[in-house]
């Protein structure tokens, strides 16, 4: 059974959550990081956030970030209620068998407050670098996803005819990854979403739609998901997931906002124009910021994961003060 904090039926509106500063660039310390992630359990935010890559990529800045799984425990301990999600962990790199003997743990730790959200992968150089084969990553994943099927169905794990101790067994949710985009990952043309992958996202219990999709295409993915979960015979009830880098801005005319917004973005070695800014990420005045959003709420996202850019603390009250409560209110039902 999901424990999604904030699933789009119910009357609250849809669950906000925040991406800590887990960047190389962002020069994250132990002390800031529990900082944070006790303000944000404070300010009401229901989840945090890590992301996963073993090499510097350069869809997050050309930064490395520090490990998910061995950053959420420490918050764990930090906090007492806030649900804390990988966003995506790159199984495919990782030893299946090392991963699940991981994964158990982390489930008997905190496993009712995390949010395993898993996915594929993409960089060719990841691969190399953890000899992982790289051809054989969607069946990876799935090989993974089907041993945490087992394990919470039946309590305990044998994977491979090894025992996993303790069986990684209790989660939040587990929340797929992928789907269409208009991002390159490796050619000249789009990224577009598979029946394989199609089907991997129909059984989870949610998905997370990639940042770099407009909101027409992942409500696109979005109709093809619920017909597929439909065929498949499983629940109506799943929540989409939606990720968005973003800078909250108090200056009053666009222009300065999105000059701002941009200083931010580049400070973190972002080098493209303010237009394109514009065109990828929520931008301009906190207005025009939460109307792009109330588009997302409008398509079904449930939950959201915010990627806050610039001074953290000061970025993390900005959003608990102007957006949070805006999407809330929008988001509720009568």
């Amino acid at each position: 059974m999901s424990r999604l904090a904030g699933d789009s039926h119910l009357v609250g509106g849809p669950s906000i959550g925040v991406r800590l500063p887990t960047l190389d660039a962002e020069r994250p310390t132990s002390r800031g990081l529990r900082s944070l992630a006790q303000r944000a359990e404070e300010l009401g935010f229901d989840s945090l956030w890590c992301l996963d890559h073993l090499l510097p990529s350069r869809y997050v800045f050309d930064s490395a970030t520090w490990d998910p799984l061995t950053t959420i425990p420490f918050l764990a301990g930090c906090t007492e209620r806030i649900q804390l999600g990988t966003s995506v962990l790159v199984v495919p790199l990782r030893h299946r068998l090392w991963l699940l003997k991981q994964l158990g743990t982390l489930s008997a730790l905190a496993g009712e407050r995390v949010l395993l959200g898993v996915g594929v992968g993409y960089d060719e150089r990841e691969f190399a670098a953890a000899g992982a084969d790289r051809r054989t990553r969607g069946r990876a994943l799935d090989d993974v996803l089907g041993a945490l099927t087992a394990a919470r169905r039946d309590g305990f794990l044998r994977y491979d005819g090894y025992p996993v101790s303790p069986p990684p067994s209790s989660w939040g949710a587990v929340l797929a990854g992928g789907g269409s985009s208009l991002t390159v990952e490796d050619g000249d043309e789009p990224v577009s979403m598979s029946d394989r992958v199609l089907t991997r996202i129909a059984r989870a219990d949610g998905w997370l739609a990639r940042s770099s999709s407009p909101t027409s295409v992942v409500d696109d993915d979005r109709r093809a998901i619920a017909a597929r979960r439909l065929e498949l015979g499983l629940e109506p009830d799943f929540t989409l997931v939606r990720a968005i880098f973003l800078h909250v801005s108090l200056a009053a005319r666009r222009e300065d906002a999105l000059a701002e917004q941009v200083r931010a973005m580049r400070a973190l070695g972002w080098e493209g124009a303010a237009e394109d800014f514009a065109d990828i990420y929520p931008a301009g005045t906190i207005a025009e910021i939460i109307e792009r959003l109330r588009s997302d709420l409008a398509i079904g996202v449930g939950h959201f994961i915010l990627h806050p850019v610039g001074d953290a603390a000061e970025q993390l009250e900005r959003l608990a003060r102007h957006i949070a409560p805006a999407l809330r209110v929008a988001g509720a039902k009568p």
